[in-house]
């Protein structure tokens, strides 16, 4: 399958649980392109799938044309953040990839060539309970993903982000560090902390933070 495939993200800057919007571009080369399906694929860091979602099935490019598929893809609200304000948080990322199948005759699939990143933002709830935690003097150490069992929290992916923090200098209590998973939905966050107690052993405890409670903290 002759074919040159270019996806655009008109606003690449989101939230969990908002509309992803966009455009992709294919270009036959000298030969007509039969196409199957085109499929975009969200992806995060460590190639956690986030969502995988149909836009087009049984297009067809003349040769030496050109058609554009617009979208507008939801976004899972548990859709990881990646950025607070002007920071990243790295090492996680999360990117658009373009799958483009031919049918039986048309030959392998083909992709964009590069993942297109995006920035997702947080969410109001997020925001407060990272800021309550920031409160507490505890600085924001990495981020990363979890997929162990979580008592009382629903979740619809396979996965959930985790903030892994560190005392600060004005953190009062013991020197231990501590992690909070969050789970995102259109009401709050659940928030899972987990910290170790003073005998060794690992103490957890279950928040949940609804997006309208307060006044928001800044996204920083």
């Amino acid at each position: 399958m002759t074919l040159f495939v270019d996806t655009v993200l008109h606003e690449p800057h989101v939230r969990p649980g908002t509309m992803l919007p966009g455009c992709v571009h294919l270009r036959a080369g000298i030969r007509p392109a039969d196409i199957e399906h085109v499929t975009l694929v969200v992806e995060a860091s460590d190639g956690v799938t986030v969502i995988r979602h149909r836009v087009a099935t049984g297009v067809q490019v003349r040769a030496g044309r050109s058609r554009s598929i617009p979208f507008l893809l939801p976004l899972p609200w548990e859709t990881p953040v990646t950025r607070i304000g002007d920071r990243s948080l790295g090492p996680t990322s999360v990117g658009l990839r373009t799958l483009v199948a031919g049918d039986a005759g048309a030959g392998a699939e083909k992709e964009d060539p590069e993942p297109d990143p995006m920035a997702v933002h947080p969410l109001p709830g997020h925001r407060r309970v990272l800021d309550a935690v920031r409160r507490l003097g505890y600085r924001l150490e990495s981020t990363g993903f979890g997929h162990r069992s979580l008592p009382g929290v629903r979740r619809s992916l396979p996965f959930f982000q985790e903030f892994r923090f560190r005392p600060g200098p004005r953190h009062a209590g013991p020197s231990t560090g501590l992690r909070v998973a969050v789970v995102a939905n259109p009401v709050g966050v659940d928030a899972v902390v987990e910290t170790e107690g003073p005998d060794g052993a690992l103490e957890q405890a279950h928040f949940t933070v609804r997006h309208t409670d307060g006044p928001p903290a800044p996204d920083r």
